[in-house]
């Protein structure tokens, strides 16, 4: 749907339930026009404010506040995306991780260590148990000599072991 209908189709329904009820017409309007909004959004650049913008112009009068307008897109649209952007985690974090990986797969006699898809998967495992502010101190515990065997044991226990053991080797 264009946005020039999408918007005076919205205005439309705005305006036919605040016939109907004495609050909560722009919320009902949203939500009914939501797949079409969040797939505007979606697609081109067109902001929340300009569809706001642009409702006030074609009603004559403010249905509500910005602010309130936004909410009600996020919670029935969901929260604006773009093509472009795509929410990683931190890739020089991550790409850091996994060249400890690597590295980790051989031993320190330069033999191959046997299955060592497995090991960078148990390595993945131990890191996704940790929280955002422990998991860029793992591969720095690592590289102070953090083994498998005892990041495992500690798991076993609870997370929080793992987490004071990871800080422990980070300490040091």
């Amino acid at each position: 749907m264009e946005f020039d209908t999408l918007v005076t189709k919205l205005a439309e329904k705005i305006a036919k339930e605040k016939s109907k009820r004495s609050y909560g017409a722009v919320s009902a309007g949203v939500r009914f026009y939501s797949s079409e909004i969040s797939e505007l959004l979606y697609e081109s650049n067109i902001k929340v404010t300009d569809i706001h913008r642009a409702l006030q112009e074609c009603m004559g009068h403010t249905p509500c506040n910005v602010r309130s307008f936004r909410e009600h897109c996020d919670k029935y649209c969901g929260p604006k995306r773009t093509k472009e952007k795509i929410d990683f985690e931190k890739p020089a974090e991550i790409e850091r991780f996994s060249i400890l990986d690597k590295e980790m797969q051989t031993d320190g006699k330069e033999e191959v260590v046997p299955n060592d898809n497995q090991v960078s998967e148990d390595w993945q495992l131990i890191y996704n148990q940790l929280g955002p502010m422990m998991k860029p101190k793992l591969s720095i515990a690592i590289d102070k000599g953090l083994t498998l065997e005892r990041a495992y044991k500690s798991l076993e226990k609870s997370q929080r072991d793992l987490r004071e053991l990871v800080s422990q080797f980070y300490l040091r």
